[in-house]
């Protein structure tokens, strides 16, 4: 049974007309007839509407071979397949249309998280200048202590950003650290979406790239020239501190571009990760964060002891190179553990 067919059968089993389903999918009458002559199809957000609507499941009706008595009661309830427990999982239409509107939406969380840790370290250094700063009379301490409760907020705030985008993508774990198959019409749904999203994505990635390289030349120019001949502090110094809050600014588009084409390209299995490298993941993960808190510590640590935050951003470039080494030494380890 076709697809016009199913549509006009469910339609009259719920005692509807050709308007009535048009108001429920908020499309014209004349796009239902198209569909119930065949002579058009409807689009993957139509289709997910009607299950939804209809009780039924996707595959239902998009696949021919499948009659009326084969309708699902619920489209929420998950596919069972009838392989062995070692096969791969089956994403169906809804979890994929979830993982990727979970992704799309919460990747302001990721990117806003991160870039408020970011701006908190930028806050910090702004009021450690602050106090040399040629027309500023605050006292050391009192600079201080509005930098670290200025940078515990906004980090604060990041972390709980952090944690709430977590706990959101957390049911979608199993795409990261298990094989997996997707069910009919979710790879057309997905690179429908890709190409839709491109755009946006190329934009914010040479945004990004931008913003990057102008945070570099600010640093810079702030750290050469922040004292004049004389050795007082000139205003150029204001330059590190801004030039921190832009990577801030680059790190945000970069994030949430990379997050949603992350997702798209997972369901498309263009990121695929084999069964080793998905346990490598489970390894790697927490050691990279306990990393990066290092990291970030030995920053302020430094800034504080040396009072050359000018100077105490080099530790950032040096941490990501040494990083990559790092991850590249973890799975070569884990590598030749899989092997044997």
């Amino acid at each position: 049974m076709i697809m016009a067919e199913k549509i006009i059968q469910l339609r009259k089993k719920n005692g509807w007309s050709q308007e009535d389903l048009a108001a429920e999918l908020g499309v014209s009458r004349q796009a239902i007839s198209k569909w119930e002559s065949a002579q058009s199809i409807p689009d993957i957000t139509r289709i997910l509407d009607m299950s939804k609507i209809f009780s039924v499941s996707t595959d239902f009706l998009v696949k021919d071979e499948l009659e009326m008595s084969d309708a699902t009661t619920s489209v929420q309830e998950p596919a069972v397949s009838d392989a062995s427990p070692s096969s791969p999982r089956v994403v169906s239409m809804e979890e994929a249309v979830g993982l990727l509107d979970v992704k799309t939406q919460s990747s302001k969380l990721a990117s806003w998280g991160t870039a408020l840790c970011i701006f908190g370290a930028a806050f910090l250094v702004l009021f450690t200048f602050l106090i040399d700063f040629p027309g500023v009379r605050l006292s050391e301490n009192l600079s201080l202590s509005i930098g670290m409760v200025g940078m515990v907020i906004l980090v604060g705030t990041g972390v709980a950003a952090l944690t709430a985008y977590g706990m959101r993508v957390k049911p979608f774990e199993y795409l990261e650290k298990e094989p997996f198959e997707t069910a009919y019409g979710v790879d057309g749904m997905a690179k429908q979406r890709r190409e839709k999203f491109h755009q946006t994505y190329v934009t914010k990635l040479f945004g990004g790239g931008l913003l990057c390289m102008a945070a570099v030349v600010m640093v810079l120019l702030g750290s050469m020239w922040s004292e004049d001949s004389s050795g007082n502090t000139t205003t150029l110094v204001s330059l590190v501190p801004a030039g921190v809050a832009v990577a801030g600014f680059a790190v945000y588009l970069l994030i949430s571009a990379s997050i949603p084409m992350r997702a798209l390209r997972q369901l498309l299995q263009e990121e695929s990760v084999a069964a080793p490298d998905k346990r490598s993941a489970r390894i790697i993960e927490p050691i990279s964060t306990a990393y990066w808190l290092i990291v970030l510590a030995v920053f302020l640590a430094y800034g504080f002891i040396s009072k050359n935050w000018g100077m105490s951003w080099v530790i950032f470039p040096v941490a990501l190179a040494l990083y990559g080494a790092l991850v590249a030494i973890l799975h070569a380890i884990l590598d030749n553990k899989s092997a044997k």
